[in-house]
């Protein structure tokens, strides 16, 4: 999913919203740009059903991937505990033996005792930042993430047009790329304050 609308784009650009040329390039660009800020961020932005596993060995602490904000709480289906991986005929643990932290993706079991093992438990939620770019854009935990998709899109949009870019076809047509150009400093100081870090 996109961080930020190809709209706000070309707002950064200075194209008016009527010009359509260069839209199939801007676009190729924005989803590769998204795709790596999603990436570097190690969260899912879309707001989705998910199923994670992880290893219960000795913890009480579960990173969840994908984790929003107020307008899309993180919604558990189940939690389930079994060291065979027979996670449709296990019992569910119970919603009061463990909370979620929304602001940082967290499961902690309050209480119970976890059946140790390599991916011996399962969650089952929906998660993630928005339901689609413009949401995101709309969102006042994560426009900043969208101004920062919207701006490195541009950037890598107008060095496309370097000497010694390289062609790659997409999807959406295809683009010139200049090697590895990394974050800008200001996109990554953005990405720095939504990224997942470990528990």
């Amino acid at each position: 999913m996109d961080l930020c609308t190809l709209t706000a784009v070309k707002e950064v650009l200075g194209i008016k919203g009527g010009q359509v040329e260069y839209d199939s390039r801007l676009q190729a660009i924005l989803s590769a740009v998204s795709s790596d800020m999603e990436k570097y961020l190690c969260r899912g932005v879309e707001f989705k059903e998910r199923t994670q596993l992880f290893d219960v060995l000795g913890t009480r602490f579960f990173q969840l991937k994908a984790f929003g904000c107020e307008a899309h709480p993180i919604i558990v289906t189940s939690v389930r505990n079994d060291p065979q991986w027979e996670f449709d005929s296990a019992s569910e643990v119970a919603d009061d033996y463990y909370r979620i932290s929304n602001e940082t993706g967290v499961l902690r079991f309050l209480r119970g005792v976890l059946t140790e093992g390599d991916y011996a438990l399962e969650a089952k939620y929906r998660g993630g930042m928005g339901l689609d770019a413009g949401d995101i854009e709309r969102s006042d935990e994560f426009k900043g993430l969208a101004e920062a998709c919207a701006v490195q899109t541009a950037f890598q949009f107008r060095a496309d047009k370097a000497i010694g870019a390289t062609a790659v076809s997409t999807q959406g047509g295809s683009v010139s790329v200049v090697g590895d150009v990394g974050f800008l400093t200001s996109v990554k100081k953005t990405l720095n304050l939504h990224k997942l870090r470990s528990i």
